[in-house]
């Protein structure tokens, strides 16, 4: 009985397998090339603190700038119980600017004057935070509240809020998928190409030299016999199992025990029972043929049987 060429089949096998790595390294690649994360990583370095709110309007959060001199407001930033930063207020230009700065663990606590900082900060919007803070640095300025609020800038300096390890990660993160995809990817071409390196030819190393074992199986393949299902077929050395997605080559000399046991499924309040035939080897390796009926499984095990008596067979539930 003549079949399709067995080395083509493991190639058509291999070929779906290559689009996943392929989409993998298409969505790192545009990932990594659009890099949603570049404004955080190269943030926009400003020279004067008057062009913040035109900056946070067209998009850019992450900036790098230089302040002479900074004063503690008292309060601090804290995140659960623990303090984070000092917020600061800055005059520049006669707008008051306000400041969320790390600063440390110091015996001296937070200082109270910070001169010629340079330091990158995310721009954001807190309005509880800064109706309090305009409160309090009102008083410490002798200005009134609203007098303070309408030379205020309530957009907050945040250089804690700058991190740039998400970031970082994430894009390390997607040059390794792309990494490893691309090696996956050119294992499965490799093995498409000269199926050799193929997993089903390779699974053969625990019965021998693996290339001599797949180059009988080649060449018996176009004289094998269809047993019991019309993917499971036998030759005078080995058993062949093909399905959609992968081939077994299973020496039949190999085999020590087969049986049949229950895969109970539940689908939409229907219980369904399969009945997949086990192939045990010498090596341990367990090899399964599923949705064969009772007579399928009777004939596979006889025609087994008939070269092989000494191999063991039952049932296990």
């Amino acid at each position: 009985m003549q079949h399709s060429d067995l080395i083509q089949i493991i190639r058509r096998q291999h070929l779906p397998r290559l689009v996943f790595p392929l989409i993998m390294i298409i969505v790192s690649v545009v990932f990594i090339i659009s890099n949603p994360f570049k404004k955080a990583l190269t943030p926009h370095t400003v020279d004067s603190l008057d062009a913040i709110n035109s900056l946070y309007e067209n998009g850019e959060e992450y900036i790098k700038c230089t302040i002479d001199k900074m004063y503690y407001t008292g309060y601090d930033y804290v995140k659960g119980s623990k303090k984070k930063a000092g917020i600061y207020y800055t005059f520049y230009n006669g707008i008051c600017y306000y400041i969320i700065y790390p600063t440390g663990s110091t015996d001296k606590g937070t200082p109270a004057i910070i001169d010629g900082a340079t330091f990158s900060a995310k721009l954001q919007h807190s309005e509880p935070i800064y109706n309090d803070l305009v409160k309090n640095v009102s008083e410490m300025v002798n200005f009134t509240e609203d007098g303070l609020k309408s030379v205020s800038c309530d957009l907050f300096i945040n250089s804690y809020a700058y991190n740039t390890n998400y970031s970082r990660f994430m894009i390390i993160g997607f040059m390794i998928i792309a990494l490893i995809s691309l090696i996956f990817l050119v294992l499965l071409i490799i093995a498409a190409i000269n199926p050799n390196y193929s997993s089903p030819v390779k699974a053969l190393r625990k019965y021998g030299d693996y290339k001599t074992l797949f180059a009988i199986a080649v060449t018996e393949y176009d004289t094998a016999v269809a047993v019991g299902r019309k993917n499971v077929f036998i030759t005078d050395t080995f058993l062949i199992i093909i399905t959609k997605t992968d081939t077994d080559i299973i020496p039949l000399e190999n085999i020590t025990w087969v049986y049949d046991y229950n895969e109970v499924y539940h689908k939409k309040g229907n219980t369904i029972m399969y009945h997949p035939l086990c192939i045990v080897t010498d090596t341990k390796k367990v090899y399964k043929i599923r949705h064969v009926s009772k007579k399928g499984i009777d004939s596979i095990v006889n025609t087994l049987l008939s070269r092989y008596p000494e191999i063991m067979t039952g049932c296990n539930n």
